[in-house]
Formats: structure tokens, sequence, C-alpha cells
């Protein structure tokens, strides 16, 4: 694979939390309108770990945000 590539083993529906928990979350600021993809870390995984089990080891998380 390269740096484009990407493998989804499996992916989670999130219940509704507001534009501003993910503003917070990943430290944007409070006009951004929080489109696009964002990853997902041990430093910022707090508000997720209720819905997914992390295993940052052996994957990479990402949220992705938009239409």
């Amino acid at each position: 694979m390269t740096g484009t590539d990407y493998l989804v083993e499996g992916e989670a529906v999130l219940p509704k939390l507001s534009r501003e928990d993910f503003q917070k979350i990943f430290g944007l600021s409070s006009e951004h309108p929080v489109l696009g993809a964002f990853k997902i870390t041990p430093s910022n995984n707090k508000i997720f770990t209720h819905f997914i089990n992390f295993d940052f080891d052996q994957f990479d998380y990402w949220l992705f945000c938009g239409d």
C-alpha cells in the first residue's frame, strides 16, 4: 500500500455529538465547520472509548465528517 491507500477494517456509527464537541476534541476553532478526516489518537480518544475498543499498536483510527 502507498501513503494514500487505506484499508477499512470496520466502522462504527457514533451517537449524535455536537460540532462543538468535535471542535474541542480536535483543538479546532469555533469557526471550523468540522468537515474532513481527523485522526483519532491516544491523546484525543476519550470521548470515543464508550463506543470503540482501540488498539493503537495495530490500527490507525480516523473520524470522517461531512456529507
